[in-house]
């Protein structure tokens, strides 16, 4: 799971950075008598608002491989073992079956 979030947590500070280098830009430019222009900003409510939507993004972004598989949700996690940087899979399960039967 936390391959799936860190990356979207990485992505989401990058969209706030960016967003902050915009707002600096386009105020820059404005005119100079824009009104309320010294309020204009990104808030925390912002900040909290996108922090969620990039946690939230990546749970959803870690949960697809497990329901969209069509095993159960067990079953799928079960076949996410890896071993030595190689999926496991079924191969592991029919080791694991004949070395409990000797």
């Amino acid at each position: 799971m936390i391959t799936a979030v860190a990356p979207a947590l990485v992505a989401g500070a990058l969209g706030i950075g960016l967003a902050t280098w915009l707002l600096r830009l386009l105020l820059e430019l404005a005119p100079l008598d824009l009104p309320r222009s010294t309020e204009i900003g990104i808030d925390r409510g912002v900040l909290a608002f996108a922090l969620a939507v990039s946690v939230i993004a990546g749970v959803l972004t870690g949960l697809i491989p497990i329901f969209g598989s069509g095993a159960p949700a067990s079953q799928a996690l079960r076949d996410s073992n890896t071993r030595g940087g190689a999926p496991c899979g079924a191969a592991c399960t029919r080791r694991s079956w004949s070395r409990r039967s000797r």
